[in-house]
């Protein structure tokens, strides 16, 4: 089972925890074609319609329920930092 399986099914995961951690970014690496630079994370969960497309710069962070349409291509400079949105 991996650990996006773990969260589907509400068990929970410490993305301090380096196996967590390790894991998600195998699987963040997978889907975004090899295109995730040095220091860039993606708390999950999270959406993307084409990640392959999406030109990721270092140190990106996205904290969780990122949604991004990349069906052009969304480029992403260094440093960005996405939060979650308070309504």
């Amino acid at each position: 089972m991996s650990v996006f399986d773990d969260l589907r099914n509400g068990i929970p995961c410490d993305i301090r925890d380096p196996d967590d951690r390790d894991a998600i970014i195998t699987l963040e690496r997978e889907l975004s074609c090899g295109n995730l630079p040095e220091g860039t994370f993606f708390t999950p969960p999270f959406q993307v319609d084409i990640a392959c497309r999406m030109m990721l710069g270092r140190n990106v962070f996205a904290n969780h329920g990122l949604t991004a349409m990349s069906i052009g291509k969304s480029p992403i400079e260094d440093g960005v930092m996405f939060g979650l949105a308070w309504l």
